[in-house]
C-alpha cells in the first residue's frame, strides 16, 4: 500500500497481521503486536525511529494490559 506508506506487512498463523512496517521521509515506523493462541491481543510495540539534523532518535513504545512503557533513544 504505497499511498499509506506502508512497506510490509507480517501475519501469524491465525492469519492476524503481527508486524507492520512504515516509512515516511524522516520517520520509520514499525508496529510489532503479539497475540495469545486464541488470537486475543497481548501486546502492541511500537518502535519509531525520526531521522534529523541531530542523528537518528529512536522511540519505544510498549502497551502491555493498559499499561504503557515509553522510552526514547538518541544516536549521535
Amino acid at each position: 500500500m504505497p499511498d499509506k506508506g506502508i512497506n510490509l506487512i507480517k501475519y501469524n498463523y491465525l492469519n492476524l497481521p503481527n508486524q507492520l512496517q512504515m516509512k515516511a521521509i524522516f520517520e520509520n515506523v514499525t508496529i510489532n503486536t503479539k497475540y495469545s493462541a486464541n488470537g486475543t491481543k497481548l501486546r502492541k510495540e511500537n518502535i519509531r525511529v525520526t531521522s534529523g539534523f541531530d542523528g537518528d532518535t529512536t522511540y519505544f513504545e510498549m502497551i502491555k494490559m493498559s499499561i504503557t512503557y515509553s522510552i526514547a533513544i538518541q544516536k549521535r
